[in-house]
């Protein structure tokens, strides 16, 4: 299941896009949306990526800039060099996929924290702020599927390979007892180092942090 919520008319652009991919050539393409001599690789293997593709929003979604276009203005161009395509409705759509990353965003703030018990200081506090953010865990959010258990699986995955790589423990900050999934608003899940989900030790547990502040 995708992560974006598609309306039926991104789901009929991007077949459309792709009907027309078929058909024209790549190069000619390329031309036309502006790319010359070495630059046309570059163009030739966005077309082909996109082409490949099996979603257009996380296409969209994701970093590329190839020193002439973003991701967004690659689309726009070669909406303007395909006839079947209309310029109107690739603004639209990309309108619709922006709304809907955003609304997604504020739902799903995702991200984990390796809790590793109350703080006690343990080196200096440049060294603990800069191991500290090995405790965090931030998560795709163009990846966040809507079937809740299907998200859990993979966040259970990320927290497997998170304990391994790190030997169970953060330096200086000690031992990893349990890793907290936050995935909305103020919801938390408790998991285990072995990613099993767990009850919470209390309504709100806080966070901590080795911060530095300067006088």
């Amino acid at each position: 299941m995708n992560s974006l919520d598609h309306t039926p008319r991104t789901r009929a652009l991007e077949a459309r896009l792709k009907a027309a991919l078929q058909k024209h050539d790549p190069t000619r393409l390329a031309a036309c949306m502006g790319y010359r001599g070495g630059q046309r690789d570059r163009a030739l293997r966005r077309l082909d990526g996109l082409k490949r593709t099996e979603d257009l929003a996380r296409w969209l979604m994701a970093p590329g800039f190839d020193f002439r276009y973003t991701q967004e203005d690659f689309f726009r161009a070669l909406v303007r060099c395909l006839p079947e395509l209309d310029e109107a409705e690739g603004e639209v759509v990309l309108a619709e996929i922006r709304a809907e990353r955003e609304r997604l965003e504020r739902l799903y703030p995702a991200w984990v924290l390796a809790d590793t018990g109350p703080v006690r200081k343990r080196g200096p506090i440049f060294a603990m702020a800069a191991t500290g953010t090995a405790r965090f865990i931030r998560l795709d959010r163009q990846r966040i599927e809507d079937d809740f258990c299907r998200e859990l699986a993979r966040v259970r995955e990320i927290v497997r390979r998170h304990h391994a790589a790190h030997e169970g423990q953060i330096p200086l900050w000690g031992r990893i007892r349990k890793y907290d999934w936050h995935f909305g608003d103020g919801q938390v899940m408790c998991l285990s180092v072995k990613g099993e989900p767990l009850p919470r030790e209390t309504p709100q547990e806080s966070i901590a942090v080795a911060t530095l502040s300067v006088k």
